[in-house]
């Protein structure tokens, strides 16, 4: 097989490289007084918690919404720290200077969530990336352990059923195949082959089964976007603008767009919060309707929580 520019990189460079695109990612977002800026990502599992903070000329501090291609480039920068054996990274902070100076810190043996994080959690950060039992903190053993009790079928097909009732409403059919599998059933096409959901299984697995609808739609309203651009069914519209509709929905708000790169939030004030999704579309294409739907919900569940605190605030 053929080795790519990319494949031939050394990990380290390449993680350096990715640093590089981030802090880039992030200055381009920054206000003209803007003096320093510290991005925060801690990932656990399918779980991902973001704090980006800027300090102005003048002393203040704000806070922004990460955008999509730092989201995106973290993850990968994630996958580029896995030590054989060691597993990876659970939290890396950036930092970058208005002078052009950044730095990077990664922490492999803690990480600061929010309490109550599921066990399960962990252990889909064990499968993803695998550590030797020395290479396992203490704490992290317990909720392994913890993990270990749960029985999954049962989850599992709970879960399935409501991922074929997002797909009827969006008018297509599945077949659910234990454990994590589905096959679109569509008159007059196929067969298709069976497609492993195993992300979407995992996000449901450790979110409650309150969130289970939100997430079942994201998908299923993704994947009939990417059948009616095939033809199975009528009408093409834009994927990423679909599936942010969708996941603001699901946390009450009813979005609008200007053109295609803008994102038009509703304020209690009556006014709109605006945000350019540029590069949230262009980050998006070509991946998989998961995915898709996976990321649309972190920018609208961050996006609702900016916005919240600045209403307690006294801010909009």
């Amino acid at each position: 097989m053929t080795e790519s520019p990319q494949d031939a990189t050394p990990p380290m460079l390449r993680q350096q490289q990715t640093v590089e695109e981030i802090a880039r990612a992030l200055v381009e977002i920054m206000p003209e007084d803007w003096q320093n800026v510290i991005y925060l990502t801690r990932q656990v599992g399918g779980f991902t918690f973001e704090d980006l903070i800027a300090g102005s000329t003048d002393g203040t501090i704000r806070e922004f919404v990460p955008p999509e291609p730092v989201r995106v480039l973290a993850t990968e920068l994630k996958d580029l720290g896995e030590k054989p054996g060691a597993g990876t990274w659970f939290e890396a902070r950036i930092s970058v200077e208005a002078a052009g100076r950044f730095r990077v810190e990664y922490e492999y043996d803690e990480v600061a969530v929010p309490n109550g994080l599921a066990p399960l959690a962990y252990a889909q950060e064990m499968r993803r990336y695998p550590r030797t039992p020395e290479e396992i903190p203490g704490w992290m053993r317990t909720h392994l352990e913890q993990a270990r009790t749960f029985d999954l079928g049962p989850v599992h097909a709970d879960f399935g059923d409501v991922l074929v009732r997002a797909f009827q409403e969006e008018g297509l059919r599945i077949e659910y195949l234990p454990p994590t599998s589905v096959r679109l059933l569509v008159p007059g096409h196929g067969p298709f082959a069976p497609s492993d959901m195993v992300e979407t299984f995992e996000r449901a697995v450790v979110a409650t089964t309150a969130r289970w609808p939100r997430i079942a739609a994201g998908v299923a309203g993704l994947t009939a976007e990417n059948a009616r651009r095939q033809g199975l069914i009528a009408t093409p519209d834009d994927t990423a603008m679909a599936a942010l509709r969708r996941a603001f929905a699901g946390y009450g708000t009813q979005i609008a767009f200007r053109g295609t790169d803008t994102l038009l939030v509703p304020l209690p004030s009556g006014r709109n919060a605006t945000t350019d999704i540029t590069g949230f579309r262009a980050a998006m294409e070509g991946h998989l309707p998961e995915h898709i739907a996976y990321h649309a919900d972190v920018l609208a569940r961050e996006m609702n929580e900016q916005i919240a605190r600045a209403v307690a605030e006294g801010k909009v």
